[in-house]
Order: C-alpha cells, then structure tokens, then sequence
C-alpha cells in the first residue's frame, strides 16, 4: 500500500514564495522560484495536510494551489484546489464506491492536464487515451472521452476516468 500525500502551488514566480513556504515547515532543494513547487508532506495519521497547506499557500501568495491525498491499496483519491485561499474545486474518488464520490465546483485549467495527455491527440481509439482509461470503451464512451478530451472539460466523461497508480 502506498499513501501519498502532498501540495502543489503555482508560485507565479513570487520571490516571498519560499520564505512564505517556510512558514510551513517547507525546505526547497533551490534557491530560484520555479513556476510550479510539488510538496511531498509528512503524514503520519493527518490525511489533511496536503489540503491545508494548499489552503496556506494558496491564501498567502494569493494563487492556486492544489492538495492531494492517494492510498492505492484502497484506491481512493481526493483533490482540492484552492484559489487566493477560497476552495474552487474538490473532486475524490474511491473504487469500492463506485468511482467518483463527490465532485464540488467548476472545472479548473489544471484538469485537462490531470486527466488527460495534452500531447496525446485525440484519434479514433482507445490507445488514444489517457491511462486514466482502462481501454474497455464501448464506441459512444470513447467518443465522449474525446470531446471531454477536446473541451478540457474531464467532467462529461468522469464516469470513465480513474486516477493512475502511483508508482513506489
């Protein structure tokens, strides 16, 4: 079982970025502030720190920030997407549940990259795919993939996605 917990901030490039990231524990391996930071948290039993410091970040640098959490043995995910401290998006997904649980604000620009391969183009398959697809579409789902594909709207096609596994 592998349990992943984490944040990833857009820092816009911010120069307070570290300094505020510090704020909460976090030691950047550079000094220069890359356009986006990924943040492996420490978990212990607390499922919820990723979310809070994308709340964190997301609040004091005035940007999105997105927190995770992923146990595959279980296979269940959640994201939550802060913008400027406010959640705009909460998405979790737990196999045994049927798949997508609870889906909670608009779709944000990260999503076409989350759910689909932006250098994949659409064809006539399922090898076109991303791999969040098991491959097993029948023609009418493979072409609602592609149009959520096409749109970057991974909403009209969720029922067909499921998060990747994580690799140890």
């Amino acid at each position: 079982m592998t349990t992943w917990v984490g944040a990833m901030a857009a820092t816009q490039g911010n120069p307070e970025f570290w300094r505020v990231a510090g704020d909460h524990h976090v030691r950047g391996r550079v000094t220069d502030v890359p356009p986006h930071v990924l943040v492996n948290c420490d978990v212990g039993f607390d499922f919820t720190v990723g979310a809070r410091l994308a709340e964190a970040l997301s609040q004091r640098l005035g940007g999105v920030a997105i927190g995770f959490l992923a146990q595959t043995a279980a296979d269940v995910h959640e994201l939550r997407a802060f913008d400027r401290g406010r959640r705009v998006r909460l998405l979790q997904y737990d196999r045994d549940a049927g798949g997508w649980t609870k889906v909670e604000g608009s779709p944000q620009p990260w999503e076409t990259v989350y759910f689909f391969d932006p250098a994949a183009t659409p064809g006539p398959d399922a090898a076109t795919c991303s791999d969040m697809v098991d491959g097993s579409l029948t023609d009418a789902e493979l072409a609602r993939y592609h149009e959520a594909q096409r749109r970057g709207d991974a909403s009209i096609a969720l029922d067909l996605l499921h998060p990747s596994p994580l690799e140890p």
